[in-house]
């Protein structure tokens, strides 16, 4: 558990360091099970760029975004949850994708607006809702992680105040 750290509500780990085998949500025995997650994190400044250039926008953030990968332990009970949350969000954003067609198909404008609704609401559901931590930040060394159980917080020391 060298390179992992609490400041505060935060989980502050070197971006090489492993998590101990309980569950980031609730704390419990992980029992081994662990979800790796590819995490990126780019200066919060770059989203105004989306309102002007988006296309500009997403070139700027996969160019100058910080990664890590990191294996997240988490119980049967959250893995579970996470993964129906998962299959909700396919099926609606599959659901999204047919209506558009079916409606222009067959001349009902509301179906296919309605298509495209629950399509944008999928992929909203897809990014917030399935996702198992926050990204405060990324560094080339470390990773600033939030909405980490706090029992689980409290298996690591305060954070020095070099990092």
């Amino acid at each position: 558990m060298a390179g992992i750290w609490r400041d505060g509500a935060t989980l502050v780990m070197d971006k090489n360091a492993m998590l101990p085998d309980n569950c980031v949500k609730c704390n419990a025995p992980a029992n081994g099970s662990r979800v790796r997650k590819k995490l990126a994190w780019h200066h919060p400044l770059l989203y105004l760029l989306v309102f002007g250039a988006a296309l500009f926008y997403v070139i700027l953030a996969a160019a100058l975004s910080k990664r890590a990968t990191v294996e997240f332990p988490l119980c049967e009970e959250h893995k579970s949850r996470r993964r129906t949350f998962m299959t909700i969000g396919f099926v609606v954003m599959a659901i999204g994708l047919v209506l558009p067609f079916v409606g222009i198909a067959y001349e009902y404008p509301e179906i296919a607006l309605f298509g495209v609704l629950l399509f944008l609401i999928a992929v909203f559901w897809l990014v917030f809702a399935c996702r198992i931590v926050g990204v405060k930040k990324i560094d080339d060394r470390y990773a600033w992680l939030t909405g980490i159980n706090s029992e689980f917080l409290n298996h690591f020391p305060a954070m020095p105040g070099g990092v």
